[in-house]
């Protein structure tokens, strides 16, 4: 089980089916930025946001990774296209 709650997380269970969760939290993410701004954003911000959980939190500066996600929005946004 994965229960999120402001910025904290609390994992309980087997392995395999915090994988399974994980997996399924992340097509429903991407499901959702698809439809706001096009399969080539969600997959660029998918991307950027699996980048950024691989790093230690120590090496997270949030503020940086808001300003790179809204420049990768905003960048679509200028195009106008999906």
């Amino acid at each position: 089980m994965i229960v999120l709650n402001k910025g904290s997380v609390h994992l309980d269970g087997a392995t395999i089916m915090l994988i399974a969760e994980m997996m399924t939290a992340i097509r429903g993410v991407r499901a959702i930025v698809e439809e706001d701004f096009g399969t080539d954003t969600a997959k660029q911000i998918i991307d950027k946001a699996v980048e950024t959980a691989k790093l230690n939190s120590s090496s997270i500066d949030m503020l940086d990774l808001g300003t790179e996600l809204m420049s990768i929005i905003a960048e679509v946004e200028n195009n106008g296209s999906k």
